[in-house]
């Protein structure tokens, strides 16, 4: 049997982060089940639809009611053009 080990050089691998990106002074005006609709002067068309899966743990905004930085993936933001 062989034995498999993961990783290169002496460093073991370290869990995959994922990049952020900030949106400021950002209110989120109506909560699903599924997402946050989002208002903030940073956003082009003035709000947006934010999936849930995209919010990160350290956002001040994670439901309905709250503002404040509103931290998402850096891949929504690059797919919702605001990168």
């Amino acid at each position: 049997m062989h034995h498999v080990k993961y990783g290169y050089g002496p460093e073991p691998m370290t869990p995959f982060e994922r990049r952020t990106y900030t949106v400021k002074d950002a209110l989120c005006v109506k909560e699903t089940e599924r997402a946050l609709l989002v208002e903030s002067d940073e956003i082009d068309e003035g709000q947006a639809w934010v999936p849930l899966s995209q919010v990160e743990d350290g956002s001040d905004v994670q439901a309905e009611g709250d503002e404040g930085d509103l931290v998402i993936s850096e891949w929504l933001a690059l797919k919702k053009g605001w990168l």
